[in-house]
């Protein structure tokens, strides 16, 4: 079974302050400007297998401020985003999988690391994963 590519743009806009123009102490309100933010994404999907590669890259407008402890940079490659997922199953719509929570940020000189241990740390205290599941999930399945 063939895999797929989908390329992806994340759009979002916010409002910010114009600190050029805003002093402390005044209405922020009076000094807001829209900001849009924009990353690209290049998705390599393998049917069958238990990830998901994101190809990430700055669409011209800087990183947005959650996704830069991830993906900083100057260069419009900004690195790779391994999603563990549950093993992909091509569907008459497209792939069906359940995000795992833990991820691989990839940087371009091809350090990596653990993304959102923090969070499989709750769910493992909650109950929402064992110690064995969490193992499973790690590099050997991949």
């Amino acid at each position: 079974m063939g895999g797929a590519l989908v390329w992806s743009r994340l759009q979002l806009s916010e409002w910010r302050i114009m600190e050029k123009h805003w002093k402390p102490g005044e209405d922020e309100q009076r000094f807001m400007e829209p900001w849009t933010m924009r990353m690209d994404f290049l998705t390599l999907i393998f049917p069958g297998k238990a990830y998901l590669v994101h190809l990430v890259f700055d669409a011209g407008s800087g990183t947005p401020p959650w996704y830069e402890p991830y993906f900083s940079g100057e260069d419009r490659f900004r690195g790779w985003k391994v999603d563990l997922v549950t093993p992909l199953r091509r569907t008459g719509r497209g792939f069906d999988f359940t995000d795992e929570v833990l991820d691989i940020i990839v940087r371009p000189d091809r350090s990596w690391y653990w993304k959102d241990e923090d969070q499989m740390a709750r769910y493992l205290v909650t109950g929402v994963y064992t110690e064995a599941e969490v193992e499973h999930l790690r590099p050997g399945r991949l």
